[in-house]
């Protein structure tokens, strides 16, 4: 009954501590944007000095985002992240192997700019930092995060104790509502070496674009559909401006009574981007009236 609570009591400890390296870890700065998180997936194992079971690592996923302000969304990079922590003593070590499966519509957006960043112990280390992720050969339609170490096949060490934040660059062409980001991540641990496959819901938003530009003068109106019928005027240089839904199709079409317009409309499709310098060209519709005296 005391090894239970000691094992109990350790178990607390040891998920406090985890819960706390993981609101502390380092991340890539932007604006206000913070990491989402799915659950953490264990392994376990037996102590190697006194043979008891006990948590061997924790694994968990996760995406940076700022909700508030829609970011991420399409054909913008965000980055993704696995993190790793060693909680046992496994007598042969613990070591990973490590895959990612990207969410839909989801590609690695890799740059010389936007970098693969690396964190061990809360320490980026760049030099141990993959910068390319090949095909998984045993995942199919994932990716390998590999070590640089090729001696035992790309593994990472993960000792009792520490911990590794791998962040990735990746770029979706299409909002997402819940399209999983997962690893699969193989424990060595000389025990049961299980495969975790920890996993979360990606969201990325689909903000409204703007359409903007010069009517040609002032007091123009124009005319479109999204949704509902809906217009937009210009102001006094002739400027104008009016957001339409992600992926809006349509026709602008402007007009003022005793002017006509180049061109007469503006047909949109698949609005995914700002939408700017879509001038008008404005001329006054001349009107005579017919003096008898003096016709002919």
């Amino acid at each position: 009954m005391n090894k239970l609570k000691s094992l109990s009591k350790k178990f607390l400890v040891i998920v406090s501590v985890l819960f706390f390296l993981a609101l502390s870890l380092p991340q890539r700065a932007y604006a206000d944007s913070e990491w989402y998180d799915g659950l953490i997936v264990y392994s376990h194992i037996y102590n190697c000095l006194f043979n008891y079971p006990e948590l061997g690592a924790g694994t968990y996923v996760g995406f940076l985002a700022d909700p508030p302000a829609g970011q991420p969304e399409p054909y913008t990079t965000y980055y993704v992240h696995v993190v790793i922590y060693g909680l046992g003593n496994a007598c042969s070590g613990m070591y990973a192997y490590i895959d990612i499966g990207l969410p839909a519509k989801t590609a690695l957006a890799i740059t010389p700019t936007d970098k693969v960043y690396c964190f061990f112990n809360g320490v980026r280390d760049d030099s141990s930092c993959p910068q390319s992720l090949p095909a998984s050969s045993w995942n199919t339609g994932m990716y390998m995060v590999p070590s640089p170490d090729p001696t035992w096949g790309y593994i990472w060490p993960i000792p009792q104790g520490w911990n590794m934040e791998i962040q990735i660059p990746v770029r979706s062409t299409t909002p997402l509502s819940g399209s999983n980001f997962q690893a699969k991540v193989h424990m060595l641990d000389g025990n049961d070496s299980p495969w975790l496959n920890p996993k979360v819901g990606v969201y990325v938003f689909a903000n409204p674009h703007t359409i903007s530009g010069n009517a040609g003068a002032p007091g123009v109106t124009l005319r479109y559909t999204d949704g509902s019928f809906k217009t937009a005027t210009s102001n006094g240089s002739g400027n104008y401006s009016f957001q339409v839904s992600y992926g809006w199709s349509g026709t602008v079409k402007p007009s003022k009574a005793g002017m006509i317009f180049t061109p007469a409309s503006r047909t949109y499709a698949n609005v995914t981007a700002n939408k700017t310098g879509q001038n008008y060209t404005a001329k006054y519709i001349a009107t005579y009236t017919s003096a008898a005296a003096q016709d002919g």
